[in-house]
């Protein structure tokens, strides 16, 4: 592979062109992808990204530093910790929310990929770590629009479904049925502040009904306050 240079000096070597360049580098990538999960309203946004994305990039450089001097050092060492002690900070990003949603899993997945960002450029490894860049940002952010899409098109719908009492709640199982729609599985139902009812349930339409229309024929119905697809 053929040393990439810059003022005459090879980016390849630890210099002091190197190491500015490889935390520029950390810090556009990280930018990048966390002016996405800003977009997003995540709570990982972009100062998580470059935090984690330039400080695995300067332990990689630390390493490295610390080969120039010392015989028979593990060079990646310090950065197979980085890759796995990155861990507790995406588990911090995972949560159950009160509707039986899991929310957080993409956003833990792109600091776990930052950071193998900020190893591959601290590495030197400056096109792995670029192309991993764009390719994650075309994951999280273009693909999302198509997964949406898919996702309405399919047959089966997950709801939660808040109404006001449970009489209520054995009469909307009645309307969704007489409506063309099936009951296929209830994963919850328990009472809620104000002894409304919340109930999170799989739906699935006889009649081939897009998902907007079934959440309009749920959410018209009396004594429900709120119907939203999880």
């Amino acid at each position: 592979m053929n040393s990439w240079y810059l003022f005459g000096r090879s980016l390849q070597e630890m210099n002091e062109i190197t190491v500015l360049f490889r935390i520029a580098i950390s810090l556009g990538c990280s930018a990048f992808l966390g002016f996405e999960r800003v977009r997003k309203r995540r709570a990982a946004g972009v100062r998580t990204y470059m935090l984690v994305c330039v400080a695995s990039s300067v332990v990689m450089m630390t390493s490295q530093f610390i080969a120039l001097d010392a015989a028979n050092t593990d060079l990646t060492r310090l950065g197979a910790q980085v890759i796995s002690g990155i861990g507790f900070l995406g588990a911090g990003t995972i949560m159950m929310t009160g509707r039986h949603q899991i929310k957080g899993l993409t956003t833990a997945a792109g600091l776990w990929t930052a950071a193998c960002i900020g190893i591959a450029v601290g590495a030197g490894f400056y096109l792995g770590g670029i192309l991993l860049c764009v390719t994650t940002f075309f994951t999280m952010s273009v693909m999302s629009v198509y997964q949406t899409r898919l996702t309405q098109r399919l047959n089966g719908l997950k709801l939660f479904i808040l109404i006001d009492n449970t009489v209520q709640m054995q009469e909307l199982l009645n309307y969704i049925q007489h409506n063309d729609m099936a009951l296929v599985e209830i994963e919850s139902l328990e009472e809620m502040p104000l002894k409304t009812v919340g109930m999170v349930c799989t739906l699935k339409s006889e009649s081939k009904m897009n998902h907007r229309s079934m959440i309009g024929l749920i959410a018209s119905y009396r004594g429900v306050q709120h119907a939203e697809e999880i």
